[in-house]
């Protein structure tokens, strides 16, 4: 099996930045997604040009205070000059109230700006998964063809722990349909809160995740600081025995 571990919101922290270099440097995460607007945008893409194997994809937002353009438009809250916050813009999405050439605009810029910084993009995916939402979907899509972005994340939920029939229905829906455009991996694999014993239950999960006959997977973490879960997970003797059985890549070999 294949398996890209990808860290989200590259540039949204300095310790953030440093997570991801040291797991980097460890050659457990090899793969990346970077957030154009984020704040400590310079010092990822500085840290990404000294990491030659490191795969670097573009973290789309859509939702926060990420947005390049402050002009008016429908994407935008009048009220503050920035996105709206998470839950606001996943019900404009949803009810398509957003314009089609502003998220097409918007993410342009922010693709744009990655390119700009002289970083080669591997992928691309979307904070909080807006890319789940066609009206977003479909912008990703076209912005991919210009530019020459051949892989997306999946939105396949692999060991999934809530029975969700409808969701998860959708969800091989959005698979097969975003295959007609782009590469995406079998599916993707996230660590989930537990109340009790959560190293334990997410190393089952992923133990069963190895077992299945998958040929490219990606793990999404979050290694925001040195004390949280991800990064502890990541660097634990058990997990690193367990994946190092496996391949360990980035987007770009996909």
């Amino acid at each position: 099996m294949n398996i890209i571990i990808n860290a989200d919101d590259f540039g949204l922290t300095c310790e953030l930045n440093h997570c991801i270099q040291d797991l980097y440097n460890k050659g457990i995460v090899l793969s990346t997604t970077l957030i154009a607007n984020s704040q400590f945008f310079d010092q990822a893409v500085s840290i990404a040009k000294k990491s030659p194997g490191l795969g670097v994809g573009v973290h789309l937002c859509l939702d926060g205070p990420f947005n390049i353009s402050h002009e008016q438009s429908s994407i935008v809250n009048p009220e503050n000059g920035q996105f709206y916050d998470n839950i606001t813009a996943i019900k404009k999405l949803r009810r398509f109230e957003f314009c089609p050439n502003d998220i097409f605009n918007e993410y342009d810029r922010q693709i744009q700006k990655v390119l700009d910084n002289g970083i080669k993009i591997t992928h691309i995916d979307h904070h909080h998964h807006f890319h789940l939402y066609y009206q977003s979907l479909r912008q990703i899509i076209k912005l991919s063809g210009k530019y020459g972005i051949k892989s997306i994340r999946s939105q396949k939920i692999l060991v999934p722990v809530n029975h969700q029939p409808l969701n998860n229905a959708y969800r091989l829906i959005h698979q097969a349909f975003v295959k007609r455009y782009l590469k995406v991996p079998d599916g993707y694999f996230v660590l989930l809160p537990s109340r009790n014993n959560r190293f334990d239950f997410n190393l089952k999960r992923l133990e069963h995740l190895l077992t299945c006959d998958y040929k490219y997977v990606e793990i999404e973490c979050h290694p925001n600081s040195s004390n949280d879960f991800d990064t502890q997970f990541l660097n634990d003797p058990s997990f690193i025995e367990l994946i190092k059985t496996h391949t360990l890549t980035n987007y770009s070999s996909f």
